[in-house]
């Protein structure tokens, strides 16, 4: 069920749309709901009222669907702490300057998916560099 803040927003947005003057606006709620404003109908009538526009040719937007970046983020940023762990480095100030640096982000956490398998591979290099030191010096 809509909430009645986004019915209203919906209404205002179709009153648009359909290119309403205040006047016809304002006279199809006195008319189809003794009202003066929008704000003063029932959840039933916001709904009904959202019909009606639809029924004069306004046509709602789908809702943008956001793409589940966390899932994808989340492993990285789990091998990003362990790679930080694994190096003795303080979590997350390091992974953080990585970010910064690279990218001019404050916090690795805010990065993409992109950035973030970045980070990992610098961090993946930093780690091949520290064992290649350690073998040398046996």
């Amino acid at each position: 069920m809509k909430n009645r803040k986004s019915l209203l927003a919906k209404i205002h947005i179709a009153k648009k749309q359909l290119g309403l003057s205040d006047d016809i606006y304002r006279g199809i709620l006195a008319v189809r709901y003794g009202v003066e404003s929008a704000k003063d109908l029932k959840i039933s009538e916001l709904i009904d009222l959202c019909r009606h526009f639809e029924k004069l040719g306004f046509k709602p937007r789908p809702p943008k669907k956001r793409p589940s970046v966390a899932s994808e983020r989340e492993p990285l940023i789990k091998k990003i702490v362990a790679q930080s762990h694994d190096l003795g480095v303080p979590i997350p100030e390091y992974a953080n300057g990585i970010a910064k640096k690279m990218f001019g982000i404050d916090y690795f956490a805010w990065c993409t998916p992109d950035q973030l398998h970045k980070i990992v591979a610098a961090l993946s290099y930093h780690q091949k560099r520290r064992e290649n030191v350690k073998t040398e010096n046996g």
